[in-house]
């Protein structure tokens, strides 16, 4: 998705803050609504509830706060450019790690696995680990990590995220390769 347009890279941001707690082909749904009945960068926080709401979408009031502090904050005017529009597309550009650390810090409902997860969806950061509660059993039935449980902050998932990446190395395979693998065979699909 390199130069994608900004309300693509906008849509699968929303998309990612939307799976926590909830299904991704039911976020997916929505998000495509939002996009096309232009509630994604117009709507009001009451018009993103119902749309999330019709297509089950967990929390869907506290989340179209979040979507809506998020295209606030992406819009913030700069010196060189003082028009109000999303400004992703530049943010994103960068080492992937760091990228994702300003990602986490900066906009509401976008942690370690979502910020992860987008870089990821939009070909930035590839060698990231979604570390999802499905990866983490997984990763422990494997005897890669003590416990099942996800990470509890920023430098859990980093060190979670190493031992991943051991993983995958002992298994031949990149990041990518293994999370979609573990993915499908504990969920039967890959999805996004």
């Amino acid at each position: 998705m390199r130069g994608a347009p900004e309300e693509r890279l906008f849509q699968e941001l929303v998309f990612v803050v939307l799976t926590s707690q909830s299904r991704a082909r039911d976020c997916w749904s929505a998000a495509v609504e939002l996009e096309s009945s232009d509630i994604l960068l117009q709507g009001s926080e009451e018009e993103i509830s119902e749309v999330l709401f019709r297509h089950d979408v967990s929390y869907e009031e506290r989340k179209a706060g979040q979507v809506l502090e998020v295209r606030r904050r992406l819009r913030q005017p700069t010196l060189t450019d003082p028009e109000p529009e999303l400004r992703l597309g530049d943010r994103i550009d960068g080492e992937p790690g760091k990228v994702r650390r300003d990602l986490v810090d900066s906009l509401p409902g976008v942690g370690m696995k979502a910020a992860s997860h987008f870089l990821r969806n939009v070909g930035r950061g590839m060698n990231l680990a979604v570390l999802s509660g499905y990866i983490c059993t997984a990763l422990s039935r494997m005897d890669y990590l003590g416990s099942p449980d996800r990470p509890a902050d920023s430098e859990d998932y980093l060190d979670k995220e190493r031992v991943f990446r051991n993983a995958a190395h002992d298994m031949g395979l990149d990041v990518q390769e293994l999370d979609l693998a573990v993915w499908c065979a504990e969920t039967g699909e890959v999805f996004k």
